[in-house]
C-alpha cells in the first residue's frame, strides 16, 4: 500500500448497516442461527473498533460480486469510492486440467459449506418434508478441491447457495467445468448480475413445502432440457476468467 500510494478494500462480506437492515430476512436469521450460533453478528461495528478511521484511508472499495454492492455502499464512505465489482475469478484451463470428462452427466449435487448461508440446512429440510417435489441431490461430503472439481465435473446441476441473490464460488466453478448451477435468492435479496446461460435462480421464501415445489419444478425442467455445455462454457469463461478479472482490476487502480 505504502508503494502504490492508495489503499482499495475487497469487500466480500456484510457491512454493519446492512446487518442492521437485513437483521430480519432469511438470509441473516438463518446466518445467525446455523453458522455463527450467536444472535449477534460478527459484523456489527463494535467488532471491528478501527474500521471507521482505516475507511478514512480507503481510496477504493471494490465489491467481491454484485452480491456485496449494496453492503459496501452501507460502510458510510461517499458512493463514489464504491466501484463496480468483480466476478469470482476462475483459472479454466486449470479446473478443466483436472475435472472429469463424461460422455453423459447427469444428477444434481450440493456442496455443503455453511449451513445457513448455504441453505444446506433449509435444503435439508425441504427433502424431509417434501421428497416427491425433488430430483434425487446428493450432498457431497467433505473432500479435497480436486476430487470436488471431479465431482463438479460429473454432476448436470450444482445446487449452490440458497440465500443470497446468486451462486458463489462453487458456482462458478461448476459453471467452468460445463455444468449448470441452481440458485436461490430471496425478496430482500434479487438477483443481480447472475443470470445467463446455465444459471437457474429459484425463489426461496423459507416455506419448506413451497420452497421444495419451486427448487423441485426448476431443476427437474433442466434436467430434460440441459444447455449446450460448449455454450455455457464459452459464457461463463466471459465472466469469470481470472485473467480478464486481473485486468478489470488493474483498470480500477490506474
Amino acid at each position: 500500500m505504502d508503494k502504490a500510494g492508495r489503499t482499495v478494500l475487497l469487500h466480500a462480506g456484510c457491512s454493519d448497516g446492512f446487518h442492521r437492515l437485513n437483521a430480519s430476512e432469511l438470509l441473516c436469521l438463518n446466518c445467525k442461527q446455523y453458522d455463527l450460533n450467536n444472535q449477534q453478528c460478527v459484523f456489527e461495528s463494535k467488532f471491528w473498533p478501527g474500521l471507521a478511521s482505516l475507511l478514512k484511508d480507503v481510496d477504493l472499495i471494490v465489491p467481491f460480486t454484485d452480491f456485496y454492492i449494496d453492503s459496501a455502499k452501507l460502510f458510510g464512505v461517499p458512493a463514489s469510492r464504491v466501484t463496480a465489482p468483480l466476478n469470482f475469478p476462475i483459472d479454466f484451463d486449470y479446473v478443466n486440467g483436472i475435472a472429469s470428462e463424461l460422455p453423459n452427466r447427469n444428477g444434481v449435487i450440493h456442496g455443503q459449506n455453511r449451513p445457513g448461508f448455504k441453505g444446506t440446512a433449509h435444503l435439508r429440510e425441504m427433502m424431509k418434508v417434501s421428497p416427491s417435489c425433488l430430483p434425487h441431490i446428493e450432498l457431497l461430503p467433505r473432500m479435497s478441491f480436486v476430487d470436488f472439481i471431479n465431482r463438479l465435473g460429473k454432476a448436470e446441476i450444482i445446487l449452490d447457495q440458497l440465500f443470497a441473490n446468486g451462486y458463489g464460488m462453487t458456482g462458478a466453478l461448476a459453471l467452468a467445468t460445463g455444468a449448470s448451477v441452481a440458485y436461490g435468492y430471496t425478496a430482500a435479496q434479487p438477483v443481480r448480475g447472475f443470470d445467463g446461460i446455465g444459471c437457474l435462480p429459484v425463489q426461496i421464501i423459507g416455506d419448506e413445502l413451497a420452497d421444495a415445489r419451486a427448487l423441485g419444478q426448476v431443476l427437474t425442467e433442466h434436467l430434460l432440457h440441459p444447455p449446450d455445455r460448449n455454450e455455457l462454457i464459452f459464457a461463463a469463461r466471459r465472466r469469470h476468467d481470472h485473467v480478464e478479472i486481473g485486468a478489470s482490476f488493474l483498470g480500477l487502480l490506474s
